[in-house]
C-alpha cells in the first residue's frame, strides 16, 4: 500500500559518484525526517537498462513542474512511500505537478 506523505525537495545530487555509478538523488523534508529518493546506473550493464534512469529524471521533473534539474530545491509535493522507501512523488494539484512512480 502506498502511503502518501508532503514533503519538501531540500537538496539533489545528479551525477558520477566515486564509484562510477551515475546517481539520481532527491533529499525531502517531511518537517520531522528527512529522506532520499535514488536512481542509479552503472555504465558496466547495458545501455538498455539505464532507460529507468532517464524516467526518473524526466518523472521527478515533472511531478515537481519544473524544467531544470536546478528548480527543484524548495519546490513541495507528496512523496510515494512503499515499505519505507520513497518510491515516486505526486505533485500538487494546483501546482501542475504529475505522479511518477519507479516500476519496482
Amino acid at each position: 500500500m502506498t502511503e502518501k506523505r508532503p514533503c519538501k525537495v531540500v537538496g539533489t545530487y545528479l551525477g558520477f559518484e566515486d564509484h562510477g555509478l551515475f546517481l539520481v538523488q532527491v533529499d525531502v523534508d517531511f518537517g520531522t525526517s528527512r529522506q532520499s529518493f535514488q536512481a542509479a546506473y552503472s555504465p558496466h550493464v547495458q545501455h538498455a537498462e539505464a532507460k529507468h534512469l532517464f524516467d526518473a529524471i524526466t518523472g521527478v521533473l515533472r511531478a515537481f513542474n519544473v524544467d531544470r534539474w536546478e528548480k527543484l530545491p524548495g519546490r513541495s509535493a507528496f512523496a510515494l512511500i512503499e515499505d519505507y522507501l520513497i518510491e515516486g512523488f505526486e505533485g500538487f494539484l494546483f501546482d501542475g505537478g504529475a505522479v511518477y512512480k519507479r516500476n519496482v
